[in-house]
């Protein structure tokens, strides 16, 4: 006995059950992307904002650095009598 085509049994809802399963896996994929650019875009500005603070740290320490040379200059200095 073989069987024809015509013998196999329709299924008209599994093209459509592959398509949905292939969207949703698409929307998926789609959603992790999105919230993997927020994560990327968040860790970047997160970045930028620590190197900022870390540049003005660096740049207080600079100027407690001058201030306590000025102060040691300022120990330094003599004061002429008038005439």
């Amino acid at each position: 006995m073989s069987l024809y085509q015509a013998d196999w049994p329709s299924d008209p809802l599994g093209n459509r059950t592959v398509l949905y399963l292939l969207l949703f896996a698409l929307a998926g994929v789609l959603a992790l992307l999105l919230v993997w650019l927020r994560e990327h875009r968040l860790r970047q500005r997160e970045n930028v904002i620590r190197a900022m603070l870390d540049g003005a740290d660096a740049l207080e320490a600079q100027l407690q650095e001058c201030r306590q040379r000025m102060q040691t200059l300022k120990g330094m200095l003599v004061v002429l009598p008038r005439k």
